[in-house]
């Protein structure tokens, strides 16, 4: 990625660039006769899994996602030139004696009796953005919570570092199972948010991928479930780039007269010919 673009994403989400944790995986997926410089293909071999053949990807990627459990293709969209990451991550409570039992929960647009989480082990704590709750995970981890309020700042709640531990702020804490599911394609909003670089291709994004190759859109898939158990969290991330500036399937091909058909496996092995001169 270039220096601008890099800088733009920044600047807009105030994350920097690092090294994935060991629950992140990562692909990219090239045309066959697409070519990186030696070095970029080893750097981008440290962390990521490169595979090369003929597009459309989407099925080769489905059973990749398929290999390590993760959520499908946010996108139907042909696929022909793609990075590919997933989140997989699952921790159990530090403190895993919690019933489960019916409660109600005052949502913004009405209440409903849900399954609540009983009995966890937390610490409060009392934050200049807000009153807080950490509660520790068997890894090392922690979910915070916090309610919304008018006085909660809840950027700079999240942000804040983990207090001290002290017997006098611990507490007994209930919250409902949560299981949240979305998919969305994110070039819009990111585009209005002011991160645009890296889907202009006269701006070269992407300079070690190729000449004017800029992202085309970002699909993402994410899952998040807090229950009696512990946490997961799961997400896929599709970013799906143009070549040489044109759109994904620059060409319309319609087969309205008398055709040849042949039908390979993913071996390349003939399983059967065709040739199509009418319609019954």
């Amino acid at each position: 990625m270039s220096a601008a673009a890099a800088s733009e994403i920044e600047h807009v989400v105030d994350f920097s660039c690092k090294p994935a944790p060991g629950y992140v995986v990562e692909s990219l997926w090239l045309p066959s006769a697409w070519s990186l410089t030696p070095l970029l293909e080893a750097r981008l071999r440290a962390s990521a899994e490169i595979y090369r053949g003929f597009p459309p990807f989407n099925a080769a990627i489905g059973r990749w996602l398929d290999d390590h459990q993760a959520l499908p293709l946010p996108s139907q969209e042909p696929i022909v030139f793609a990075a590919v990451s997933v989140i997989g991550y699952t921790a159990a409570w530090a403190f895993p004696n919690v019933s489960v039992e019916p409660g109600r929960f005052r949502g913004l647009h009405g209440s409903k009796t849900v399954p609540f989480l009983h009995g966890h082990v937390g610490v409060l704590e009392d934050l200049p953005a807000c009153r807080r709750v950490a509660i520790p995970l068997r890894d090392g981890g922690h979910v915070l919570l916090t309610k919304l309020t008018t006085a909660a700042r809840l950027q700079p709640c999240m942000d804040a570092p983990l207090e001290p531990r002290s017997p006098a702020n611990g507490a007994r804490v209930t919250f409902p199972e949560v299981e949240l599911k979305q998919g969305w394609q994110l070039a819009s909003l990111l585009e209005t948010l002011g991160i645009r670089s890296i889907f202009d291709g006269s701006r070269a994004p992407f300079p070690g991928l190729g000449r004017n190759v800029a992202a085309s859109d970002i699909g993402q898939s994410v899952l998040m479930r807090l229950d009696q158990f512990g946490v997961e969290v799961k997400a896929t991330t599709v970013t799906d780039f143009v070549l040489y500036g044109g759109g994904r399937t620059p060409h319309n091909v319609i087969f309205d007269s008398p055709f040849a058909v042949r039908i390979l496996d993913a071996n390349g092995n003939d399983v059967a010919d065709a040739v199509v001169t009418d319609i019954q």
